[in-house]
């Protein structure tokens, strides 16, 4: 169900969040930790992570060409702040009989950020995501610095902003 709903909403349109603005009843704080595996079987805990650095969650799925345009933008993100401490997860929401698809095509990319299965839909509802892509920046705090849903080629350079910004604002003076 929660496909067919998303896939509509992506045949009406792009919807995108100007500015990074929070969308009517999102979330400003990932009050919920939570552990999801990778596609690798390893263990991914929020908690854990953004004691490194802040987090980048990237929702997408395979069916989703702006998502897999937006995926390769990422890659060089985090290939440029991953030393800074950012975490970039990769969240795939496609239906489990299109899961085995996901290994092959992350390892054909040599994307080398992680990548992880939604199983149950529980980031879907906790982060009420209502289309893909959407990218939400965490900061140390678990607050929610930057939201964005849909992509064209060029939002990367305002998440590339937010980013700086949350690693200037955490800098010792």
């Amino acid at each position: 169900m929660r496909y067919r709903a998303t896939v509509a909403l992506l045949l009406i349109g792009h919807l995108a969040v100007p500015g990074g603005a929070l969308g009517k009843g999102s979330p400003t704080r990932a009050t919920v930790d939570f552990t999801i595996r990778d596609i690798t079987g390893k263990r991914f805990r929020l908690a854990e992570r953004l004691e490194k650095g802040p987090v980048l969650l990237d929702f997408w799925a395979l069916w989703c060409v702006p998502c897999l345009k937006e995926l390769p933008e990422l890659a060089k993100i985090w290939s440029r702040f991953q030393g800074s401490g950012l975490s970039v997860v990769a969240v795939n929401e496609d239906a489990p009989a299109d899961q085995a698809k996901v290994k092959p095509f992350i390892k054909r990319k040599r994307y080398g950020f992680t990548v992880a299965f939604d199983e149950d839909s529980d980031l879907w509802q906790q982060f009420n995501i209502d289309a893909l892509p959407t990218v939400i920046l965490l900061d140390r705090n678990g607050d929610v610095a930057y939201r964005h849903t849909g992509y064209k080629p060029g939002d990367e350079a305002e998440l590339v902003t937010r980013i700086e910004q949350l690693f200037e604002r955490d800098s010792p003076p």
